[in-house]
């Protein structure tokens, strides 16, 4: 197992879990010292662990509370990549009470060790699988299994567990059977793998065929354009967990198409597919696509970008839930926000969270235009969905922003929200992975109680305060959401 020591300020100690090195803040407070921290002790995989009396939520691998942030380098996302980033790794910033910060971090790297190519982090999940009272990280990488890190009291440890079964697309987390812990599910190339309770020691998953439209073979790129995204939530409010599959292809000789495949939960599992066709020419990029309730009603909603022509979005959309599955898509055209989003794309990432605690989740957009490096623009929700009058736009050149506007430096690329701070409103994780030539960076605005968010107190984390300065992971390109 690959360990690497980081170099950490005088207020924190660094721990060597196996392929995790983690830097852990003094927790004693005080000035100047540091004080000894023992590294947990490495439980085999599928060894047996303490069940806690509730889990913890996902990403807080911990167990305190507070939300952490993880983020790929997977050597894929940017063309031409060097150093560590050429196999993939994995980046974690701590929460805490003050947010978080680069001083509580951890560096994962392939358990099996690095190899270029590997995609070690293509794609990641987050649920407490064991039920100990920590969350544990869900890896994919290239072909090879999918691995399980556990997490432990100093975060991720040096426990894992392979999900046998092969490498896989995008996965997901979330309770499908309705026993109270966390399950998987897995895309193949064309099949679905479901991970009944995985626990601590995940067995062979269910298989279960997927219906899916025969792809056009002449399309540009054909199959290889056939693209599934996981996704969980309670979209017809019956309390119970269902699987949506949002799945988008190419057919007609390139046209970009969608559907929304539905697997209820039950008292039984999942139920039957139910296939809702997506309106032509308004096909969904899951790439991106998210989840949350935007308007309060307790059901879990669908958002995404739309992709009107190959290669561009102009507008997003939301699809509210509802007890027959979801309502027509209702669309926000981007350039409506005033002049500064005046001749606005969708050119980065996507994030669903409630940054004032009301209970309506806000949106939060990627935006492209002109010669700049980025704009996020976040709008609020309301009883009704989106709302076009209550909006923010945060950008490197905006007030109490640290940092410099600049070309290709992808402003809001990877966007996430996550509690860092334990207030109960969702703060939110900007990804910055063009900066500095591809070195990348990491900004995370608070969210207030009077709704949007605050440049007050915004946590600005570069590669060389976590340690990976030089390694072009490009910050932030793709983070847990």
């Amino acid at each position: 197992m690959r360990t690497r020591t980081l170099t950490a300020s005088a207020a924190a100690v660094t721990v060597a879990l196996g392929t995790v090195t983690a830097v852990v803040a003094n927790q004693n407070g005080g000035g100047g010292g540091t004080t000894p921290v023992a590294a947990p002790t490495p439980t085999p995989a599928g060894g047996a662990t303490t069940p806690a009396e509730k889990g913890a939520a996902p990403g807080d691998f911990n167990g305190d509370g507070y939300a952490d942030i993880a983020d790929i380098a997977d050597g894929n996302l940017y063309g031409a990549v060097k150093g560590r980033r050429a196999a993939g790794f994995v980046t974690v910033v701590y929460g805490g009470p003050k947010g978080a910060s680069a001083a509580r971090h951890q560096i994962v790297t392939n358990p099996d060790g690095a190899r270029r190519g590997d995609l070690f982090g293509h794609t990641l999940a987050s649920a407490d699988l064991d039920h100990d009272g920590r969350a544990d990280l869900v890896v994919g990488q290239a072909g090879a299994s999918g691995r399980v890190i556990y997490g432990g009291a100093r975060g991720l440890t040096a426990r894992t567990a392979v999900l046998p079964g092969g490498s896989f697309g995008r996965v997901a987390a979330g309770d499908l059977d309705g026993n109270g812990v966390a399950d998987l599910v897995t895309t193949g190339s064309r099949d679905i793998r479901l991970y009944l309770n995985p626990g601590a020691e995940p067995g062979a998953p269910q298989v279960s065929g997927l219906p899916l439209p025969s792809l056009d073979q002449d399309a540009p790129g054909g199959p290889e354009d056939d693209s599934i995204r996981p996704l969980v939530g309670d979209f017809d409010g019956d309390r119970r967990t269902d699987l949506l599959l949002v799945h988008s292809y190419r057919a007609n000789r390139g046209v970009p198409h969608s559907n929304l495949v539905l697997r209820r939960g039950t008292g039984g599992g999942l139920g039957p597919a139910e296939t809702f066709a997506q309106p032509a020419n308004q096909a969904i990029d899951s790439e991106t696509a998210r989840t949350g309730d935007v308007n309060g009603d307790g059901r879990t909603d669908l958002v995404y970008p739309v992709t009107t022509r190959p290669g561009d979005a102009e507008a997003f959309a939301v699809r509210l839930g509802a007890a027959s599955g979801f309502t027509d898509p209702h669309h926000v055209a981007l350039n409506g926000f005033g002049p500064a989003a005046e001749g606005a794309h969708h050119g980065g990432g996507l994030a669903v969270g409630d940054t004032d605690g009301d209970g309506r989740a806000e949106i939060a957009v990627g935006l492209g235009r002109g010669e700049g490096g980025g704009t996020v623009l976040l709008v609020r929700g309301t009883g009704s969905g989106p709302s076009t009058g209550s909006f923010q736009l945060l950008g490197q050149d905006g007030e109490g922003v640290p940092g410099t506007d600049e070309k290709d430096d992808r402003f809001g690329q990877g966007l996430a929200f996550r509690d860092t701070d334990g207030d109960r409103r969702a703060d939110l994780v900007v990804g910055v992975p063009g900066e500095n030539g591809g070195e990348g960076r990491l900004y995370v605005f608070p969210g207030t109680a009077k709704g949007g968010l605050t440049t007050k107190g915004v946590a600005n984390i570069n590669t060389p305060a976590l340690g990976i300065a030089g390694d072009s992971a490009f910050l932030g390109g793709d983070l847990l959401f």
